[in-house]
């Protein structure tokens, strides 16, 4: 079975900088069902791993807002048949000496029971 999803990485200062795309082939048949799962999995592994070589990255929503997916497909020259979920942009954190917001909430984990 083919992965429904590939990636874009450009370095170009015109495009993006560092900025993976996780993109996948609307033609693909498993695609078609499960795309979305895929592809965002995909992109959390970018994130990790972007994380763990010390680099900040952010996934940035392009999928479902079509203005959005029409100006990563004129940027990158994408065609009809490919459907841009997202723009990671990753880079070295300008403070790198502090720590990440902490957005953990206690109140959002729940124990046997809702």
């Amino acid at each position: 079975m083919d992965r429904p999803f590939c990636f874009f990485i450009s370095t170009s200062q015109e495009r993006f900088t560092n900025r993976p795309s996780v993109i996948p082939d609307k033609d693909n048949t498993y695609a078609k069902k499960y795309w979305v799962m895929d592809c965002s999995l995909a992109s959390e592994n970018i994130l990790l791993a972007a994380h763990a070589l010390g680099c900040g990255a952010l996934w940035t929503a392009v999928f479902p807002e079509k203005d959005r997916m029409n100006s990563v497909r004129d940027i990158l020259s994408i065609p009809e048949n490919i459907i841009p979920l997202n723009v990671i942009p990753v880079g070295v954190p300008v403070k790198k000496d502090e720590a990440p917001k902490d957005k953990f909430k206690e109140e959002n984990i729940h124990w046997e029971k809702w």
